[in-house]
Order: structure tokens, then C-alpha cells, then sequence
């Protein structure tokens, strides 16, 4: 189960490792919320300016996103490898468990083969002389009636 647990937590810490931030998004929102600041002084008072200004605002609020995403996205990663390792400790003992029962089970009931053998020996004798009866014969001698047969439609056997 260590080891198991060890695996899990290793792929997990490579997949928060893997987590960066994206700098491109970073300086495009950061060039973008300055620029329409910058823009927002210049431009005539009325509705281009308060356009310019919601963009900004529009701007500086991707750019704290874009900086809060990676510490969340390492949280969350860390989060689901912590419960996935949880997960397969826990389905690895249940197993572990049930090999147990059934290996206990199974060695207790070893006494018993002989006794299976010679039980199908003679289950296969039973079975091997109803075969040769033939089809349209029964064990009592009497001949069929039309019958419906399990898997499919009625069956007409030939006297």
C-alpha cells in the first residue's frame, strides 16, 4: 500500500510541478489594463471614456486572475491527488481483504475435492447415458410432446 501511495503522490506532485503561469495572458493583461488607463485620460468625457474605463477595470480583473490561478490550480491538484491516494489505499485493502477470505475459504474446502471428483465422474456417466438415449427418448421411455424450448420457439421432435 505504500508504494501505491508513494506512486500516486509522486505523479501528483508532477502534475502541481507542471502548473505554471502563463505569461503571455499575464503581460497581455497587464499591457492591456495599462494602456486603457492611459487611454482613459485621453479620450473626450462621455461614453468612449466610460467604455475605456470598464475595459480597464475589465483588464485589471483578468490580470488578478490570470496571477490567482496557478496557486488554486496547485491547491485543487494537490486536493485530488491527496483523495485519489485515499481512494487506492482504501480499494487496494478491500481486495487485499477479500483475497484473504477467499484464500481461507478456499483452503477449508480442499477437503472436499475428493469427494467433487467422484461426483463428477458419476455426474458425467448420468450424463454421458442420457446422450445416448437419443434425442427423441426420454430416461422413461416415453416419446415427447411439442415442447417449447428454452431458447427459442417450440420445438417438433420426430417420433
Amino acid at each position: 500500500m505504500n508504494e501505491l501511495r508513494s506512486l500516486i503522490e509522486d505523479r501528483t506532485r508532477q502534475q502541481v510541478e507542471s502548473v505554471r503561469l502563463n505569461r503571455v495572458r499575464m503581460i497581455t493583461a497587464a499591457s492591456m489594463s495599462l494602456a486603457s488607463a492611459v487611454t482613459a485620460f485621453l479620450v473626450p468625457r462621455g461614453t468612449p471614456r466610460v467604455t475605456v474605463i470598464l475595459l480597464a477595470i475589465a483588464a485589471v480583473f483578468w490580470l488578478i486572475a490570470e496571477w490567482r490561478r496557478v496557486p488554486v490550480r496547485k491547491q485543487e491538484l494537490s486536493r485530488e491527488g491527496r483523495d485519489n491516494a485515499r481512494a487506492g489505499t482504501a480499494a487496494l485493502s478491500r481486495a487485499l481483504g477479500q483475497r484473504t477470505v477467499f484464500f481461507t475459504a478456499w483452503r477449508e474446502n480442499l477437503d472436499e475435492a475428493p469427494g467433487l471428483e467422484s461426483w463428477g465422474e458419476r455426474a458425467w456417466r448420468g450424463e454421458a447415458g442420457a446422450l445416448e438415449t437419443g434425442a427423441g427418448e426420454t430416461l422413461t421411455g416415453k416419446e415427447p410432446r411439442n415442447e417449447r424450448s428454452p431458447r427459442g420457439p417450440p420445438v417438433r421432435r420426430a417420433p
